[in-house]
């Protein structure tokens, strides 16, 4: 717990010097939130620190999801002790290798916190089919995912029938619809990561071929991330601008995306304090979105009206 302390000191005093701000202290801008978020791994190994070296030697032998399992579950409690302690903690997450190390090994770790109003979410379906973003949306009960951008690739399903026979190309299909509707209609949000995931992903070198259209038309809740701000050397505002030069996405899908971003934070602070918070964000939005237009409007060249003759030619 010292560390994530320590961490929160930094963050702590990052937040209030931002929220010092002449434009926050009046009120014409959003004051800066900030919660944390501790991650456990899929797979662990005993180099990875002390603690993973101790597991390592008191359950010689032991099978190593199990012991991944065994981790995660001391994060999740760490977690709880956390925020008990009222330290800003809002959420576990679980990263690492997705081949062969699946999320609902570690399933009690979710549980653990889903019954303690800790906000979950689950990197899947970076690396890995269809079957990662079922087993962390159904099995594990995520509220987000991290990439999700194997999620429409049918052809990396690897699920067999009770037969032993590989699924037939309707029932792929019956498959990942059964996933997209859990996920729109849960409003489990996508942590959309569009950089990162050209540079770790070689058939998104080039981004057109992304599916975040698939998002869109599906009405996914979406939060533009980073993903790592510091090794892919990118902001959220960077993230922004990718989507409007890739997709042209209109203004009514930008605004979703700037405010369901929002929506699916996980909030330090109760729910009617989050409430608040977003209509402040929403009031902001519309503000700038008003100087925009107007300042969009001052530069359009000026027309002289069609008469109504030449209209109708």
């Amino acid at each position: 717990m010292d560390i994530v302390s320590s961490v929160n000191d930094g963050l702590k005093q990052a937040a209030d010097e931002f929220n010092q701000r002449p434009e926050i202290v009046s009120g014409r801008e959003p004051e800066f939130k900030y919660g944390m978020i501790l991650c456990a791994m899929r797979m662990i190994n005993q180099h990875m620190g002390d603690y993973f070296r101790y597991l390592y030697e008191l359950h010689v032998g032991e099978d190593l999801q199990n012991l991944s399992a065994m981790a995660s579950m001391e994060v999740a409690k760490l977690c709880f002790m956390c925020m008990e302690a009222g330290l800003p903690v809002v959420g576990f997450d679980l990263a690492g290798r997705e081949d062969g190390f699946p999320a609902e090994v570690h399933k009690e770790a979710f549980i653990y916190c889903y019954e303690r109003g800790i906000g979950t979410t689950c990197h899947a379906g970076e690396a890995y089919g269809p079957e990662s973003m079922k087993s962390a949306v159904k099995d594990c009960m995520v509220r987000r995912i991290g990439h999700g951008t194997q999620l429409f690739r049918k052809q990396a399903i690897h699920k067999r029938t009770a037969e032993g026979r590989h699924l037939t190309r309707s029932e792929r299909r019956e498959y990942v619809t059964d996933i997209v509707e859990w996920i729109a209609d849960n409003r489990v949000a996508l942590e959309v990561c569009l950089k990162s995931n050209s540079q770790t992903l070689p058939e998104y070198r080039d981004l057109s071929n992304h599916p975040f259209p698939h998002y869109i038309r599906n009405k996914f809740r979406i939060a533009l991330s980073t993903d790592n701000r510091a090794i892919s050397r990118v902001s959220v505002t960077d993230e922004y601008e990718r989507v409007i030069n890739l997709f042209n996405v209109n203004e009514r899908v930008f605004k979703n995306l700037c405010i369901g971003g929002f929506k699916a934070a996980f909030f330090p602070g109760p729910y009617l304090k989050k409430r608040e918070y977003i209509a402040k964000i929403i009031d902001f939005y519309e503000e700038k979105m008003a100087q925009f237009r107007k300042k969009a409007d001052a530069t359009k060249p000026k027309y002289r009206e069609m008469d109504e003759t030449l209209a109708d030619e």
